[in-house]
């Protein structure tokens, strides 16, 4: 198991005299390569996106530089060099896992079942599942979804949130799942869903 870092969503370090064993590898293995791979995604404003095709930003971005240089100050390594990776809702956990990457600051909601294979810090948001249609489809519930198309990110706490209200309520509705926020937004702009599911803050 790989863990992260103080403030951001799934987290790494906490303070180096209090780590746990897999805290205290997770660095060792950073010492020992001199480098933490950290991940980014490509759309999910305002968190994280690409402002030029090899720059990310936002405000998950600026959480994630402010733990790396407590990891160098930590380390004593001020030259420890930072590698960033683009991850999506499918691979972001099993990378954390498999120790492809040391970080995962974005928009992963801290829930209980991954919480037995990763660790979070404390949440530095809070957000509920809402839709988005266009405004002349007058689709203002998940009720109002029957045979229509709904658009969503495969792997999200927002696909579950989905199922389980289109269940609830018996609504027939086709689900498309997509690899990022972008690519589901898409599919509303051009007619090809009715409506997005997903992170009121990101909508």
């Amino acid at each position: 198991m790989n863990n992260r870092l103080h403030q951001a969503l799934v987290a790494l370090f906490v303070s180096y005299s209090a780590l746990t064993l897999s805290h205290a590898q997770t660095l060792d293995k950073i010492a020992r390569s001199n480098q933490i791979v950290v991940s980014y995604r490509e759309s999910a404003i305002p968190f994280n996106y690409l402002l030029t095709p090899h720059k990310a930003v936002g405000f998950s971005v600026d959480l994630t530089e402010a733990i790396v240089d407590d990891v160098r100050k930590a380390l004593r390594r001020p030259d420890l060099h930072t590698v960033y990776m683009p991850v999506t809702g499918q691979n972001r956990i099993p990378l954390l896992i498999d120790g492809s990457i040391d970080l995962e600051c974005g928009s992963t909601t801290n829930t209980s079942a991954r919480g037995k294979k990763v660790t979070f810090s404390t949440n530095y948001f809070y957000a509920g599942t809402r839709l988005m249609a266009k405004r002349e489809s007058h689709i203002g519930d998940y009720s109002d979804l029957a045979h229509k198309v709904v658009v969503t990110v495969g792997g999200s706490t927002n696909e579950k949130a989905l199922r389980r209200q289109l269940d609830a309520q018996h609504v027939d509705a086709g689900i498309v799942l997509t690899k990022d926020y972008a690519d589901a937004l898409r599919e509303v702009a051009n007619d090809r869903a009715a409506a997005l599911a997903l992170d009121d803050v990101l909508l």
